[in-house]
């Protein structure tokens, strides 16, 4: 359970690990205001210190922030609210766990599940994902014909090719690139699970283009790829019709954790010498040998 109380006040925020975020009286025990937001159970809320805003995050991995309005709360109608919530909530469960014969059966439901469920955010985000990926294919396949046609024929002036419009302006897998990031952090995982197989299949190999390249997101871009191979491993292995990719994309993962590794190696060699720096120049002004008083550190 995590609680924070209000300075001078006597409403403190509440929530459990099974329980959204709250607003209570720590007088009475009455709840005050209930705070829905999260796709599940809220972990932790710190508030400031003068009661302006407070910031929770939650088990769908999201940090949200409420301010405080001067909008008046009434307690009456906040609970007639969360009655009628839980009443049409309780309908809802009786009517899906009843059998044939009509008796109800108890089921348990796993909370850690709740961020996979499919909310309204991720359909649609999957719709446009889905878009995305044939507006590119189209793209790039018009874009191949035209340069073939202008190979083709040397001597013969073509007309310039015009883009999509619907592309905004961009290339091609810049435009899926977009769209990729539009989704939000919380709904991408569920989104990338909406799609069909067919177009994993495809996904996937935009994916492994724009890896190749370089030039775009290339830790979006290997999470993606990573996440959908890992989901969808049964029916890879059995088609195999994705092994060159997955060849490619170690390959380009491979190069890119060795390119991160030695950046991180060089910001920690950078960090120990301002470390050593720092500690010579305040020996330097107590009056000690810093250089003589790093070899014994270094003995001892």
């Amino acid at each position: 359970m995590c609680c924070w109380n209000l300075p001078k006040c006597s409403s403190i925020f509440l929530t459990d690990f099974f329980l959204p975020l709250s607003i209570d009286v720590a007088v009475r025990f009455e709840q005050v205001l209930h705070l829905p937001g999260h796709k599940g159970s809220v972990w932790g809320v710190d508030v400031s210190r003068d009661g302006a805003y407070c910031v929770s995050s939650g088990q769908d991995r999201s940090l949200r922030i409420w301010e405080r309005t001067e909008d008046l709360v009434f307690v009456e109608e906040e609970r007639e609210r969360a009655i009628v919530a839980q009443a049409d909530a309780s309908s809802i469960d009786v009517s899906h766990n009843k059998d044939d014969s009509g008796a109800e059966k108890v089921t348990y439901v796993d909370t850690t599940q709740s961020t996979g469920r499919k909310s309204l955010e991720s359909i649609r985000s999957g719709e446009l994902l889905i878009d995305a990926v044939d507006m590119v294919e189209a793209e790039l396949a018009d874009i191949a014909d035209y340069s073939q046609r202008l190979l083709s024929t040397k001597h013969v002036r073509l007309a310039p090719r015009a883009a999509n419009v619907q592309l905004l302006g961009l290339e091609p897998l810049s435009y899926l690139l977009r769209c990729l990031k539009m989704i939000k952090l919380p709904d991408l995982e569920q989104t990338l699970l909406i799609l069909p197989f067919h177009y994993v299949i495809r996904l996937i190999k935009l994916i492994v283009v724009m890896c190749e390249r370089g030039i775009y997101d290339v830790e979006l871009c290997c999470r993606c790829a990573v996440f959908l191979l890992r989901c969808h491993q049964p029916q890879i292995v059995t088609t195999r019709s994705l092994i060159p990719e997955i060849k490619k994309l170690q390959e380009v993962v491979r190069l890119h954790m060795g390119s991160l590794r030695d950046l991180i190696g060089t910001n920690l060699a950078g960090l120990h010498h301002m470390k050593r720096a720092l500690e010579q120049e305040s020996m330097q002004q107590l009056g000690i040998d810093g250089n003589e008083w790093t070899r014994k550190k270094k003995k001892g």
